[in-house]
């Protein structure tokens, strides 16, 4: 009686499984991650001008992103070109932030150096606002341009702009 019970409970257990295991859950399942997926790429792509707002944190405004003739005599890295990135932080959080280092730039998807030409560092208290805040990088080839935008020191997902400058 018992061996009978064992097995008779074994084969509802394996029938359970079985059956949540079918085919149509797996198919709905891979498309609603594919769903998912697109989302997530669209939802890490931004514009110059638009606030990107990074919960709780900061929320930054690229507003331009443009060549610059200017050079640094001093520079230990060569560019061909140097690109200016201007932008606007508010400190969302109850902390002072730094800012001067949330956005790096990617050249064909290669990291490019920062420039020292007009780099403005600073910090702001919570809830206040530091505008016109410069970054330059260095770049030395032609190709695809984006800007990644991420609070220093974050691990909360990043903000693509792609830029479509001559």
């Amino acid at each position: 009686m018992k061996k009978s019970r064992i097995l008779l409970s074994t084969f509802l257990a394996s029938a359970v499984v079985l059956a949540g295991c079918s085919s149509k859950t797996e198919t709905s399942s891979s498309s609603n991650k594919t769903e998912k997926k697109e989302e997530k790429k669209n939802s890490n792509e931004a514009k110059l001008g638009t606030p990107i707002a990074f919960d709780k944190e900061v929320e930054i405004t690229v507003k331009t992103a443009a060549w610059t003739e200017e050079r640094n005599q001093f520079a230990d890295k060569p560019a061909k070109k140097v690109l200016l990135v201007t932008y606007d932080v508010k400190n969302l959080s109850d902390k002072d932030y730094a800012v001067g280092t949330d956005i790096k730039l990617y050249v064909n998807g290669k990291k490019a150096e920062s420039y020292p030409v007009q780099v403005k560092f600073d910090s702001i208290s919570p809830n206040r606002v530091a505008e016109n805040v410069t970054q330059a990088f260095a770049v030395n080839e032609d190709g695809a341009l984006e800007l990644e935008v991420q609070p220093m020191f974050s691990f909360k997902d990043k903000k693509i702009i792609k830029l479509d400058l001559k």
